[in-house]
């Protein structure tokens, strides 16, 4: 692709696709599912110029709501990688105590525990790399969607009240 530009100017055939799940007609779709559940009732009386009102029971959600429930699930799983990468850092101190009292005199651990500990020493931080670098791919795509799903609204309640 960046050969192409340097070549030539850009154009939209030749850029890529997105992803159904990463583009903002999907991510805003499912974000007015759950912030309004009515959106298709409401959307048709907009388009026959009728006035909508909320029902004196019905409190607006707010927009935090609807995100982290359109999200939860990409939430819940950088959560978690995130809480492996706060334990990660202790796994080779850890390791090393194991390793040093294996070292002493009067150990009768047998000769494949040293290696093992050696394998986990070298291991551990590439682990923690990997998990790190998924952790960061992974917020910055719900990122990406939460940003997307909020300049969707906020266009759509401006052309809304442009027609008033």
């Amino acid at each position: 692709m960046i050969l192409l530009g340097y070549k030539r100017p850009l154009k939209v055939k030749d850029m890529w696709t997105l992803s159904k799940e990463n583009t903002t007609a999907e991510n805003a779709r499912r974000f007015d599912e759950i912030l309004n559940p009515n959106s298709k009732i409401k959307s048709e009386r907009i388009h026959q110029n009728e006035t909508t009102k909320l029902s004196p029971n019905s409190k607006p959600k707010g927009i935090l709501f609807a995100l982290l429930r359109t999200y939860w699930f990409s939430l819940t799983l950088t959560a978690i990688l995130k809480l492996a990468i706060s334990f990660l850092p202790y796994v080779n101190p850890t390791v090393l105590n194991w390793f040093i009292s294996y070292m002493s005199f009067d150990s009768q651990e047998p000769n494949w525990h040293g290696f093992l500990y050696a394998v986990i020493m070298f291991v551990s931080p590439m682990i923690e790399s990997l998990i790190t670098s998924q952790y960061e791919v992974g917020i910055g795509v719900i990122t990406m969607r939460m940003r997307s799903c909020v300049t969707n609204s906020i266009y759509k309640k401006v052309i809304l009240l442009k027609k008033i």
